[in-house]
């Protein structure tokens, strides 16, 4: 039992080592023992991810930088980008929401009457703008291609259809001509309520007959004879959303921000808190309000005429219900009045001048009318003091 037993190993290598190092000196392990020992083994800021790799004794130096930022401007007060844990971007509480109604117009030269409409009058249709119009002036809302009946496709020569009218417009008319489209109630007899709706064109005999006409119409087509030319005004109205103090840069763009996560674009959105005061001031709002954001405009007054308007942007109620329409756009329990602004208002400071009140209806005595122009505050009028 006193013998010693000898065993003798013998190993080799299958292959090569390539990761060897010599053993790490203690000045090393002085230096960045508690760095990545702070790191608890994993990796989620920024100073865990200049401390952990330098456990690898051949990483000498090391510098990680976060580019998640990057190419955004240092100016701008940028937060969290996914959205995770911050997806508030400002935050501010002089925001002023209105509906602005206007004319516009687009042009076509040179095609045909038919083209004309299928290309161009059609596509107006689907405007949210002229949908927001027909919203607000509480008109039935169009739908988004005219019908057969509208264009009188099956006879060019009726009367009160587009291209019926039109028809007429260009044979029996030696020069310009203009015609204004009505959206219509159709009633059955005997029955109380419109059954349909349609398109109704007038000429401008029709027009003399019936003035009205020309203030209801919807789209109002100009013909230029001696041009090939056609234009076509058209009334649209647009929520906006003015702050005095915040300028606005949205991202909802050719370059739109996308979400970390899913890679989706994520679309600016404006929320009017429900702990506002409703548009009657006696009690809250309630519930959040949600807007899509759907871009700057552009500013009317001088110095500033044609560029953009940092401090309004044209916003747009979100479509919750999935109609691919936009819900609730009259704004319930949050805007209340609205004043059309006419583009024909002076830019400098008058003694006076008159902004439309056909849309506000009855003043009580307790209401005031405020004019900004350049975020100065213009006219605070009694209701009682109002010309009628």
């Amino acid at each position: 039992q006193s013998k010693v037993q000898t065993l003798t190993f013998t190993f080799s290598l299958i292959n090569s080592l390539v990761n060897g190092a010599s053993t790490e000196d203690i000045e090393r392990i002085r230096r960045f023992a508690p760095s990545i020992f702070y790191t608890q083994d994993r990796m989620v800021n920024g100073r865990d991810y200049n401390a952990y790799p330098l456990q690898d004794q051949s990483i000498a130096k090391l510098r990680a930088i976060n580019r998640t930022f990057s190419g955004d401007s240092k100016y701008l007060a940028w937060h969290d980008p996914s959205e995770y844990y911050e997806d508030v971007k400002i935050f501010g509480d002089d925001l002023a929401l209105y509906y602005s109604t206007s004319v516009d117009s687009v042009t076509s030269a040179g095609t045909q009457a038919l083209k004309m409409v299928r290309d161009v009058l059609q596509n107006l249709l689907t405007r949210v703008d002229v949908y927001l119009y027909h919203t607000m002036v509480g008109k039935a809302s169009p739908l988004r291609e005219f019908t057969a009946n509208d264009l009188g496709v099956s006879d060019v020569s009726s009367d009160n259809t587009i291209l019926g009218e039109i028809q007429k417009g260009l044979v029996d008319s030696s020069g310009d001509f203009k015609l204004f489209l009505c959206y219509r109630p159709l009633f059955t007899f005997g029955l109380a309520r419109p059954t349909s709706y349609q398109w109704i064109a007038f000429n401008e005999r029709d027009a003399e007959v019936e003035p009205s006409v020309v203030d209801e119409a919807t789209f109002t087509i100009i013909y230029d004879r001696s041009e090939s030319l056609w234009t076509i005004q058209f009334k649209s109205t647009q929520i906006l959303s003015y702050s005095p103090t915040t300028q606005f840069f949205f991202n909802n763009g050719q370059n739109k921000v996308l979400v970390d996560d899913t890679l989706n674009s994520a679309l600016d959105k404006l929320v009017v808190l429900g702990a506002n005061i409703d548009a009657s001031n006696t009690s809250i709002i309630g519930n959040n309000f949600e807007l899509n954001v759907i871009g700057n405009t552009y500013s009317s007054w001088l110095p500033n005429t044609g560029q953009v308007d940092l401090n309004t942007m044209s916003v747009i109620t979100v479509d919750a219900n999935k109609d691919g329409m936009p819900d609730d756009m009259n704004l319930p329990g949050v805007v209340s009045k609205t004043v059309s602004k006419s583009n024909s208002l002076p830019t400098a400071f008058p003694t006076s001048f008159v902004v439309p009140i056909d849309h506000i209806g009855v003043i009580s005595g307790l209401d005031e009318l405020n004019v900004w122009i350049n975020g100065r505050r213009f006219i605070s009028t009694k209701s009682a003091d109002f010309a009628t």
